[in-house]
């Protein structure tokens, strides 16, 4: 007997990207318009499906992060959906000098280039981003802020930009820009094809959202899905025999960004008045701009610090007392995992400062 092709599609491309998000669809674009043809593999639709969204939950241990399913976008476009699913949306910040250095306090730390390796990649995300080049030396001057607003800055503290792009095109009706590039959606990558030695990807194998399977074969695969799902596919890739981790580095090093509250100021009106020039995470100004604060790299060196910014936002003064940080607390733990510790005493703690009429 012959054979059988378990295989119902066959594609053969130049690359194979898997994920459709900002890098993805900007990889995407940039190998099109050069001729190189493309095949561009997401697990979403062009809108958020909340059915295939719930293939991104998982359980984490460690400091509660939030809901893996609510944390990432399986959609056209990825992570640029966040707006529209959690009705925020992201704003743009090259990293620092001090980001790539090693610094003795933090383990593993020191990149083998510098930032300014990055600069001509930044100004070329830029454009796509829809946002002006990024001046990396912007000072309090440049920013047009008044002398009030650089008096709270400190010795400790100086001003840092991000952008917040507009409405961006990288999601279209022709994601792709090019004919090169041929676009799956709902289609779910669910193995990395090597050439049987483990020393070569050739492609992926994906199973699409009626059950049809998919073999893209490809000179060279580009995953672009992110984090915890590129760790993923490489250590289930090969046939369960994973990729690339022979050091037991992949999934290694994961970074969550953490936002919290560092703490309450107490302003007078002339302070409160200043700090308006620092917006919120959730604000922006006219031009797109948030001014934000950053603390100096000679204070996290001789503190032994991570990299930090400071956001200024208004809160109620309930949100100053104990009770009011119960409450905070209790809303943030209904979108992490795992459950933030001590539940039961934050919940006892805000019903204390009920009253009844």
């Amino acid at each position: 007997m012959g054979s059988v092709n378990p295989w119902t599609a066959n594609i053969a491309a130049d690359v194979c990207v898997v994920g459709a998000g900002p890098a993805g669809l900007t990889i995407a674009r940039e190998l099109g318009g050069r001729g190189v043809s493309v095949c561009l593999v997401e697990a979403g639709d062009r809108e958020v499906d909340r059915r295939i969204q719930r293939q991104s939950r998982g359980e984490s241990d460690g400091y509660p992060i939030h809901r893996l399913q609510s944390s990432r976008v399986r959609a056209l476009g990825g992570t640029l959906r966040h707006a529209g699913v959690r009705d925020r949306g992201w704003l743009v910040r090259p990293l620092d000098d001090i980001d790539f250095e090693e610094r003795p306090w933090l383990h593993a730390s020191g990149w083998p280039f510098d930032r300014r390796h990055l600069d001509a990649y930044y100004d070329r995300a830029a454009t796509y981003c829809g946002v002006p080049a990024f001046d990396h030396d912007l000072g309090a001057a440049d920013l047009g802020l008044t002398d009030e607003a650089r008096g709270l800055m400190g010795e400790h503290l100086e001003p840092t930009v991000f952008q917040r792009p507009p409405s961006t095109d990288l999601v279209g009706s022709d994601p792709g820009g090019s004919p090169l590039v041929q676009l799956l959606l709902r289609t779910r990558v669910v193995d990395l094809v090597t050439d049987g030695r483990g020393r070569r990807v050739e492609g992926v194998s994906a199973v699409r959202d009626g059950g049809q399977r998919v073999l893209v074969r490809a000179d060279r695969v580009v995953l672009a899905t992110g984090g915890i799902e590129n760790a993923r596919l490489l250590l289930l890739g090969d046939g369960g025999n994973g990729l690339g981790n022979q050091h037991d580095l992949v999934g290694r090093y994961f970074a969550e960004r953490m936002l919290f509250t560092a703490g309450h100021l107490a302003l007078d009106a002339r302070g409160a008045l200043a700090a308006e020039e620092y917006a919120d995470e959730s604000a922006a100004t006219a031009a797109g701009r948030v001014v934000a604060l950053r603390v100096v790299d000679g204070l996290q060196r001789e503190q032994r610090l991570h990299n930090a910014t400071l956001y200024l936002a208004s809160r109620l003064d309930l949100m100053a007392t104990p009770s009011g940080q119960s409450l905070s607390t209790l809303r943030k733990a209904l979108g992490r995992r795992p459950l933030v510790p001590n539940l039961g005493s934050h919940v006892a703690h805000s019903m204390a400062s009920v009253r009844y009429a």
